[in-house]
């Protein structure tokens, strides 16, 4: 899919060297795999600064495997400029086991009704192409590929601010600015504030 000057498409092992790259100019040894980590907040640091290169295997892995696990956008140049991970909300308990997340009534489904609801967590963009529109073509592909993989909605935890027209720093909108979902379609299905959720039914 094109959206103005960005070319975006599903994440996969064509896209590896690429996107570990894009990843690593974050500075951050993730790789985008803390929401899939199981241990504590030391183990989790020791994987990033000491043994970083376990997460870039990790998101590797991922990538060559069949389930979605993101999307990608492309500038007009050719370089890849933008990720958004998309996958199984199953694939990052982490995640939904926060606290200000494990006992929101919006998540109160019976057992298995929740088998096919996608999650989006996380997004990111190369510096100098950010306030361009990479974001917005990044969502748009994500919800395309979430219906393809047979999602039945796609939820979204981005950081909110306290009042609405906020402006959060760039560190703060790692799981994407509320207001793209918004824009998108997304309704609030909890607004605790800074931390609303958002889904999109697909079906």
């Amino acid at each position: 899919m094109s959206e103005g000057e960005y070319r975006c498409e599903r994440a996969g092992p064509a896209h590896t060297e690429a996107l570990l790259a894009l990843l690593e100019s974050a500075g951050s040894g993730c790789y985008c795999n803390y929401w899939h980590f199981v241990g504590d907040k030391n183990a989790w640091l020791e994987r990033c600064y000491v043994r970083p290169e376990d997460n870039r295997v990790a998101l590797a892995e991922r990538l060559r495997g069949d389930e979605l696990c993101g999307v990608v956008a492309r500038a007009s140049s050719g370089a890849l400029c933008g990720w958004m991970k998309v996958t199984r909300a199953a694939e990052v308990a982490r995640l939904y086991e926060q606290r200000v997340y494990r006992s929101l009534p919006c998540f109160g489904a019976e057992p298995g009704a929740r088998a096919d609801v996608y999650t989006i967590a996380c997004a990111y963009v190369a510096e100098d192409e950010r306030g361009r529109g990479v974001a917005k073509a990044l969502l748009s592909e994500a919800i395309v590929a979430a219906r393809a993989a047979g999602a039945s909605a796609l939820e979204a935890f981005p950081r909110g601010g306290q009042l609405e027209a906020e402006r959060l720093r760039a560190d703060e909108v790692w799981m994407g600015p509320e207001a793209l979902f918004l824009a998108a379609g997304f309704a609030r299905v909890s607004d605790f504030r800074p931390y609303p959720v958002l889904r999109l039914h697909l079906r």
